[in-house]
């Protein structure tokens, strides 16, 4: 017995663009079939997000790629920029940029002075008035004198040619050379601009050992780099320095000089309080390098005023120079006021 469908109904899925006719001889089994329909439908919308989102990311990623490619090759053409920059000074220093000496004879000319000096021509003399004999003999040395240098001339001129030729082969011997090396360092320059990893790798060479060679020549001391000359002055200065502990009132008054580190004791025991001058706790001072147990150099402007316990270089105490111990061993002092024996 055949069943007729009695119940009937349409689905779609917008997502997937279909539809469909279901048709069913009872509501249950219609029910039924609907469920399953759309359980097809939902796994199938599913797979499609899923391949969708999979496509965007790599759509996503491709894009992300590419801009990280445009950053990457922006950044290596700013990289090889600078490089090309820098290694400009290292491949022109290679460039050979000297002249050939110039063309000097080592040759000399003899004169005809040194001549008729050699052959022993007479000078002209009053007394060929009353000897033609000697006059003649005079003559017919000069005349071989005169062969003398023309044949002495000839042969300095062909010396002096051999001696231009071999300079002129020399010359272009060098100025080929010098082509061919330059030519060499343009084309390395070339090739480190293209990227050749040898190319690169000699001239960081250099950038190594120029770094080395410059660190050769500097030192650190307490803090501050040097030159070894400007170290060997500072060294002289600081120990000069020393040796002027106090300075001199233009009322001939001598006041020990404040070393550095001893400021706050002083500040103290000036103005009967307890804070603090100098708020830098340092082994070196900055300024003038001077360490603590030291005498300021001469101008710094952290140097307190043994006077006033102001800073020396703007305070207004009347003072005229620094002085030594000796000199206040050697001369009449009013009154010498040492504020380590104070305080």
């Amino acid at each position: 017995m055949a069943y007729r469908n009695y119940y009937r109904v349409v689905l779609s899925n917008d997502f997937l663009g279909v539809s469909k006719e279901i048709s069913a001889p009872t509501r249950y089994e219609l029910d039924a079939k609907v469920e399953n329909q759309k359980r097809i439908w939902d796994e199938r919308v599913k797979r499609e997000i899923a391949k969708q989102n999979k496509e965007e990311m790599k759509r996503k990623a491709e894009q992300l790629t590419k801009n990280d490619e445009k950053k990457i090759e922006s950044y290596k053409n700013i990289i090889n920029k600078r490089n090309i920059q820098k290694s400009k000074k290292y491949y022109d220093s290679l460039i050979d940029k000297s002249e050939f000496r110039k063309f000097e004879s080592k040759l000399k000319r003899d004169t005809i002075e040194e001549i008729k000096e050699e052959l022993n021509v007479p000078k002209k003399s009053w007394i060929e008035i009353f000897s033609t004999n000697r006059k003649n003999f005079r003559i017919k040395k000069e005349e071989e004198a005169n062969a003398e240098l023309l044949k002495r001339n000839d042969e300095y001129n062909k010396k002096l040619k051999e001696e231009r030729e071999e300079y002129d082969r020399q010359k272009e011997k060098f100025l080929k050379e010098q082509e061919e090396k330059n030519k060499q360092v343009e084309n390395n320059r070339k090739e480190y601009n293209e990227g050749n990893i040898q190319q690169i790798e000699d001239y960081f060479e250099y950038v190594i050992e120029n770094i080395l060679h410059n660190a050769k020549d500097f030192e650190v001391f307490r803090g501050i780099e040097f030159t070894k000359k400007q170290l060997k002055q500072f060294k002289e200065d600081i120990e000069e320095n020393q040796y002027y502990s106090y300075i001199l009132t233009k009322d001939n008054n001598a006041y020990k000089r404040i070393k550095y580190g001893d400021e706050d004791k002083f500040y103290n025991y000036k103005f009967n309080t307890n804070d603090s001058y100098c708020s830098i706790d340092c082994k070196y001072y900055g300024d003038c390098g001077a360490k603590k147990g030291e005498i300021h150099l001469d101008g710094c402007d952290w140097e307190m005023c043994p006077i006033c316990g102001h800073q020396l270089i703007s305070c207004d105490c009347e003072w005229g120079e620094y002085i030594s111990d000796d000199y206040l061993l050697e001369n009449d002092i009013r009154d010498i006021i040492d504020y380590e024996m104070i305080i």
